[in-house]
């Protein structure tokens, strides 16, 4: 059966040997047919399309302030909780992949002793080497890294990076669990607030909307 070549702006049937169609347009990259395979692939009809299966729900260990864990975890990578305790959970999303609907942090913030505002948007070290270090940087007993601030879905939490004075919560002295702040509650750096001498410590207010 004869071979030849479809011009793909005039339909012209073109000897296989030849390099450009009587229209003028260029046919080296043309691939030569037949009318068997032209047949064949008018009865094949269109491609179905390609239906591409979902992921599959991955279990995770999701902590309080909202991160999703792989179950190899122990401790939170976002904060440093406590994993072991939490139950396993599907989730429809591949770890690595983007999370589409998931739940923003809620908007925290420190209110400073003058009247100045911090927002917290995302994991923040305080600290005389961290953030407000300008504030804090006359304050001898705030240590350089002294407390992380997570924000999440579920609020603030707060947890003391083994600093030399502590951080308070509310009058609770924090350990490296995190723990959450609700809105307008008192956190106090380096110094036990209930203490009779207090011109060392830092004090602040979180808000949370």
């Amino acid at each position: 059966m004869d071979f030849y070549k479809i011009c793909p702006d005039c339909g012209r049937k073109n000897d296989p040997g030849r390099r450009r169609c009587a229209c003028g347009r260029d046919l080296t990259r043309v691939s030569a047919t037949n009318d068997e395979i032209e047949s064949s692939l008018r009865n094949r009809g269109p491609e179905e399309p390609v239906i591409e299966t979902p992921p599959a729900p991955m279990p995770v260990r999701v902590c309080p302030c909202g991160e999703k864990n792989p179950v190899n975890l122990r401790k939170c990578r976002r904060c440093g909780g406590e994993l072991m305790d939490i139950p396993l959970t599907r989730d429809s999303v591949p770890e690595e992949g983007p999370r589409p609907g998931e739940t923003p942090a809620r908007a925290c913030a420190l209110l400073l002793p003058d009247g100045s505002r911090f927002p917290v948007t995302e994991a923040t070290v305080l600290g005389r080497e961290g953030a407000l270090r300008e504030a804090l940087k006359d304050r001898p007993f705030v240590s350089r890294r002294h407390c992380e601030l997570i924000p999440g879905p579920e609020g603030l939490f707060v947890r003391d990076l083994g600093s030399t004075n502590g951080t308070w919560l509310n009058g609770q002295r924090l350990g490296c669990e995190p723990r959450r702040a609700e809105n307008g509650s008192r956190l106090v750096l380096a110094g036990d607030p209930e203490a009779q001498d207090v011109r060392g410590i830092y004090a602040l207010t979180v808000e949370i909307k």
